[in-house]
């Protein structure tokens, strides 16, 4: 059966599309915005040790912080720690304080890596950060794992 070809149809729902796309909000609001902003890995640039491109893609739409690698199970923050980021860190840290709680497959937190891999300099900006924190409960939660 053939289907006829209506072209007020096709130009109603090509507008519709438009202002769905055009009308911004988030991506609760407006769900075509999540295929508009496709997810930026940021991961891998901290293992290529590239801060300028950290920089540039971590302000794009879609870049996200909470990304975890399945292999390792790494955070950002683990990333950092591994490739003594310093700078990238705090700024990661600033952003998601909570990747301070996540264990990597290995059962290790941020601070368990930079005690593990030996690195005083990470350890150093991590209890700086700590310190700054003005979260009671989550610093009260660090605490803890920290000292388990």
């Amino acid at each position: 059966m053939k289907v006829p070809f209506s072209p007020v149809v096709v130009i109603a729902s090509c507008t519709a599309l438009l202002l769905l796309l055009c009308s911004g909000g988030s991506a609760h609001e407006n769900p075509i915005k999540l295929f508009h902003a496709p997810k930026v890995p940021l991961i891998p640039l901290i293992h290529n040790r590239d801060a300028k491109r950290f920089e540039k893609f971590s302000k794009m739409e879609g870049a996200t912080y909470s990304e975890v690698d399945p292999e390792s199970g790494h955070t950002l923050a683990h990333a950092c720690v591994l490739f003594r980021m310093y700078g990238i860190l705090n700024k990661v840290l600033s952003k998601e304080p909570l990747l301070l709680l996540v264990r990597d497959l290995n059962g290790e937190n941020p601070f368990h890596l930079a005690a593990r891999v030996g690195d005083e300099e990470t350890a150093s900006v991590l209890l700086d950060f700590f310190r700054s924190l003005k979260d009671a409960s989550l610093r009260h939660r660090l605490d803890e794992m920290t000292n388990t």
